[in-house]
C-alpha cells in the first residue's frame, strides 16, 4: 500500500493545487483527497500497489496551497515496480514553491533513505513536517502542518 496523509494543525486552511499520477497499471486508488484542507481536518491519498510492484511503475503527487501568499507544497511518492519481487522499495520527493499557480511542481529528493522525515523551511510560514514509515513494498508519508509561534517566525 501506498499512502499520503495530510494533517492541517493550523488555523489556516489550504486548496489542493496540483495532483496527479503516472501508472503503467489499471487505476488502483484507494481513497482520493479531499479539495480543500481545512482547520483540524486531515485527509488521505492511497494507492494500492499490489499490480504495480508486479507489472510496472506507479507515480503519483499531491500538492497544497496557501492562496494568501501563494504558498504550494507537497509530495510524491514513486513505486518503480517489482517484478519477481526484485527491485527497490518505493520512495518519495518534495517540493515547495511560492508559485501556487504554476502548474508544474519541481521536485527533489526528501533524502537518501525513504524513511528518513523530512521539514520544509520556515519560509514557508508554516512548520511542516513530514514522516515516513517504509518497507520493502510499502510506504506511508505522513505529513502535518502547523503554524509558527507567534515571536519565532
Amino acid at each position: 500500500m501506498l499512502d499520503m496523509k495530510f494533517t492541517n494543525g493550523s488555523l489556516k486552511n489550504f486548496d489542493r493545487s496540483v495532483r496527479g499520477a503516472n501508472t503503467t497499471v489499471l487505476d488502483s486508488r484507494v481513497t482520493t483527497p479531499s479539495t480543500s484542507l481545512d482547520s483540524g481536518a486531515s485527509t488521505n491519498d492511497t494507492w494500492d500497489n499490489e499490480v504495480a510492484k508486479v507489472y510496472g511503475a506507479l507515480t503519483y503527487w499531491c500538492c497544497w496551497s496557501y492562496p494568501e501568499t501563494q504558498l504550494r507544497f507537497g509530495i510524491k511518492i514513486i513505486d518503480g515496480g517489482q517484478p519477481g519481487g526484485i527491485g527497490p522499495r518505493p520512495y518519495w520527493e518534495v517540493m515547495w514553491d511560492l508559485n501556487a499557480t504554476e502548474p508544474e511542481p519541481v521536485w527533489i529528493p526528501n533524502g537518501a533513505d525513504p524513511s528518513v522525515p523530512y521539514k520544509w523551511p520556515r519560509e514557508t510560514g508554516f512548520l511542516i513536517n513530514a514522516v515516513a514509515a517504509s518497507s520493502h513494498t510499502g510506504l506511508t508519508v505522513n505529513v502535518d502542518i502547523q503554524d509558527i509561534p507567534k515571536g519565532r517566525g
